[in-house]
């Protein structure tokens, strides 16, 4: 998968050259020719050659696998409306906000790892210097950090491979990474009716079209299963999406306003502009709390230490009294 800083340049590049009016594989060629030298050379491999051989852009970038599936979904469909280009500008903004957010985490995180670093040397080295063994001290401190290196990258691996469903059961219930979790989901819903509106796609197909980005299977499968109602007895999509309850309120209120009005191309560019917002404001909480966990768990292993040197001593002391 291509990082996160040349993934924003290439989408960048090529929403600019194609917009100027440049052929796909000129503007690919510029694009490719930004990509890091790895990257550079599987991209050519790849993707030049599916695209002159008449392939669209989201099956050509989809071909060299360096690029998330997410994007490439909604690129397919913005091509379909012939707004490729658009859609490329917004997944460049867009990776450019999640390296800024990024960026945030990682700076707020960098103190209380160095404090952990610390801790995890200096708490044990009371024991180690009364008479411990090496073994034990090195155990105690580099065994320790090598132990929260792998769970917390276990725990990053598993979020990004989890299946939809099982995410669906885990993340609701935690505080902001699962409101997080779907503000994402409606960002992608409404920014593909967004796209799709451009179009002549019907709105029943729009919707079963846009169920496909979604993430969550069971916000999925409920617009499915809506628009198959719309399409079976003629009801309005608003009234059936409202009783599936897996929307929020003013999501459904500005749809209902949209069918009543006729604007409902409007409505949709609205709310992605509003779910856009939203989500950028839960992310940018995920990114100032992040740090403060952090901090709770240096303070926590800290704490848990203490007690226990202090639990040894103690002990250490009953034992000189009964002489």
């Amino acid at each position: 998968m291509t990082p996160l800083r040349p993934r924003a340049v290439f989408y960048r590049t090529l929403s600019q050259m194609l917009a100027a009016g440049a052929d796909v594989l000129t503007s690919m060629h510029s694009a490719i020719a930004l990509l890091p030298r790895r990257e550079r050379r599987r991209a050519g491999e790849t993707i030049l050659p599916s695209l002159a051989g008449g392939q669209p852009i989201s099956v050509a970038l989809a071909a060299s696998a360096l690029f998330p599936a997410d994007d490439l979904r909604l690129l397919a469909l913005a091509e379909h409306s012939g707004h490729g280009d658009l859609l490329l500008r917004e997944l460049a903004d867009f990776t450019d906000e999640l390296i800024a957010l990024r960026r945030v985490i990682c700076s707020g995180l960098a103190l209380p790892a160095v404090y952990l670093v610390i801790a995890a040397f200096v708490v044990p080295f009371p024991a180690f210097f009364t008479g411990g063994s090496l073994g034990s001290y090195l155990i105690s401190s580099v065994g320790f950090l090598l132990a929260i290196a792998i769970v917390v990258g276990g725990a990053i691996f598993a979020f990004r491979h989890a299946p939809g469903w099982l995410l669906d059961r885990i993340l609701p219930p935690l505080p902001l990474l699962g409101s997080t979790w779907r503000e994402l989901d409606y960002w992608h819903l409404t920014r593909t009716l967004a796209l799709l509106a451009r179009t002549h796609v019907g709105v029943i197909a729009a919707v079963r079209l846009a169920a496909d980005t979604c993430r969550s299977p069971r916000l999925a499968a409920a617009l499915r299963t809506a628009a198959g109602e719309a399409e079976a007895c003629g009801a309005p999509l608003g009234a059936l999406l409202a009783a599936t309850r897996e929307l929020p309120p003013e999501m459904i209120a500005l749809w209902q306003t949209g069918e009543q009005s006729g604007r409902l191309d409007e409505t949709f560019q609205r709310l992605a502009t509003l779910f856009g917002e939203r989500c950028r404001q839960r992310l940018q909480q995920l990114a100032q709390w992040t740090p403060r966990v952090g901090y709770f768990l240096v303070a926590g292993y800290l704490v848990w230490k203490i007690l226990r040197l202090a639990g040894g001593y103690l002990g250490a002391l009953n034992e000189v009294t009964k002489f």
